[in-house]
């Protein structure tokens, strides 16, 4: 018997729009959940909102009176029920309330949220036996929440959301990512951020897949809780039990504490889905291990060495990706580089001059480019031989660097010419910075080997003047001809265009 092949396919509605695709019915929810973070929210004021809209104060005294809650006494007044559930109580009934309502009818929808009540419910009895600190409300809320993007693909991609419903708990990632979705703790992250929930339970979201146990508390909770319910969900039963059973003792639960929670755990659900109007599915533990088939344990388990294998592939296709980008932008810049003096080549140097003019135009500032030829140059390929030429070069264009300030641009336009772009700067602040460099190139030899050359350059300034009107031709024309007039007048000078 071969496993089943998957029937995943990539769908054309990008999954950036799931996360939207269904907005909670009520907004008085909503409302709550926002007062609710808030510093100096009275419960008076919860209960107000609550009493605002009648069909959700109804449902929220149904929930308010369920034995998910636990309260002592039966109420029937919102107000004396918000007292009673406080701040926090309040707020999860909100939450719960938005949950639900995110879930359309049908088996899918049922079968997410019934995931999304077992993790709130696991990571609540988590929190209250737990080494970590972390409150038993806050560690319900990330719960709930871990698995609320799964119910947006029920009615944005029903096909991939049936496949997902009946994969084991641990597989789902790797499935969304080869339907070529965004995984859902990256998805229900994102909506948690638009509800303006607290950057510990978006994190909590995001990390509750994560492959080793999260340092943040509440991103260990809600990391065990997704241990725990997989243990009542499609897979290899028994090793889902011993993996949550490993996980949670890594956040100080006991295997006696464990045990409790696995017993706690189906009736909790029940009671939150009745609390909410809800049926979810919900199988005895007992049952997925006496009903089990041995064979389609094997397969279960084949299935997720094959989706490791998978997982695998797809991180080395991310890195090849990876590396693909980090080659193309080394070719980009072997493009834009002069290879032997590692300065700007000529392409490069004319993007920037036209970039700088267009700044210099805007800010109504000077710029001013210099145009330098490194003086008989011939002569020394022509004694030394080119090797000792091309060293000379390197070392021209390493002078003319250090005399520069960062912005300013060097560029080896061809054989022994460089151009220096100098923005802000105008004529007189560029002589001194040619003359500077001139001195520099003149002022010891270049030593190559057991050869020392000695070397000097001309320089040609043309500036383009602030508000002006410019061209970039006219501009390194100019430069040129100031360029040449120095060679003309005896080289190893500075000129200045006219």
């Amino acid at each position: 018997m071969s496993p089943r092949r998957s029937r995943f396919r990539r769908r054309e509605r990008p999954d950036t729009q799931l996360a939207q695709s269904r907005e909670p019915a009520s907004t008085h929810a909503v409302q709550i959940v926002h007062a609710a973070l808030r510093e100096d929210v009275s419960v008076d004021e919860l209960a107000r909102l609550a009493s605002a809209d009648p069909t959700f104060a109804a449902r929220t005294l149904t929930a308010v009176n369920s034995a998910a809650f636990g309260l002592r006494e039966r109420v029937s007044d919102l107000t004396r029920g918000a007292t009673m559930l406080g701040v926090r109580g309040m707020r999860n009934v909100a939450l719960g309330l938005v949950v639900t309502s995110l879930a359309p009818p049908g088996e899918q929808a049922e079968t997410f949220l019934g995931g999304c009540m077992r993790r709130a419910v696991a990571a609540k009895l988590l929190a209250e036996r737990a080494r970590v600190r972390v409150s038993p409300d806050d560690a319900f809320v990330a719960g709930m929440f871990t698995d609320v993007a799964l119910l947006t693909l029920v009615q944005a991609h029903a096909e991939t959301a049936g496949e997902l419903a009946r994969a084991p708990a641990a597989a789902r990632v790797v499935q969304e990512r080869l339907a070529g979705l965004t995984p859902h703790p990256a998805r229900g992250a994102e909506l948690a951020e638009r509800w303006k929930l607290s950057d510990e339970l978006v994190q909590a979201i995001v990390d509750h897949h994560a492959p080793a146990c999260p340092e943040a508390p509440l991103s260990a909770i809600a990391w065990g809780a997704e241990q725990i319910a997989a243990v009542f969900e499609p897979g290899a039963v028994e090793l889902n039990d011993k993996r949550a059973r490993r996980s949670v003792l890594e956040i100080g639960v006991s295997g006696h504490a464990y045990d409790e929670i696995l017993a706690l755990l189906p009736e909790g659900v029940n009671a939150l889905a009745a609390a909410f109007e809800r049926e979810v599915p919900q199988p005895e533990r007992e049952d997925l291990l006496v009903d089990v088939n041995q064979r389609l344990v094997e397969l279960n388990q084949s299935f997720l060495q094959s989706l490791q294998h998978m997982e695998v592939l797809l991180a080395e296709k991310e890195r090849l990706a990876e590396d693909l980008g980090e080659a193309n932008a080394r070719l980009e810049l072997m493009a834009r580089t002069d290879s032997l003096t590692g300065v700007a080549n000529r392409r490069s140097m004319e993007e920037s001059l036209l970039r700088d003019l267009h700044r210099a135009q805007r800010a109504r500032q000077p710029l001013t480019l210099i145009l330098v030829d490194v003086d008989h140059f011939k002569q020394v390929n022509d004694r030394y031989g080119h090797p000792v030429g091309d060293s000379v070069l390197v070392e021209v264009a390493q002078r003319l660097l250090a005399g520069l300030r960062r912005g300013d641009v060097v560029a080896r336009c061809g054989g022994e010419e460089f151009a220096i772009i100098l923005p802000d700067t105008g004529r007189e602040g560029a002589f001194v910075a040619a003359e500077r460099m001139r001195e520099t190139l003149a002022a010891s030899p270049i030593q190559c080997g057991d050869i020392q050359v000695s070397i000097s350059a001309s320089f040609g300034i043309a500036t383009y003047a602030a508000a002006g009107p410019f061209n970039q031709d006219a501009l390194m024309s100019r430069a040129d001809t100031a360029l040449y007039r120095a060679k003309q007048e005896g080289r190893n000078r500075v000129m200045i265009a006219a």
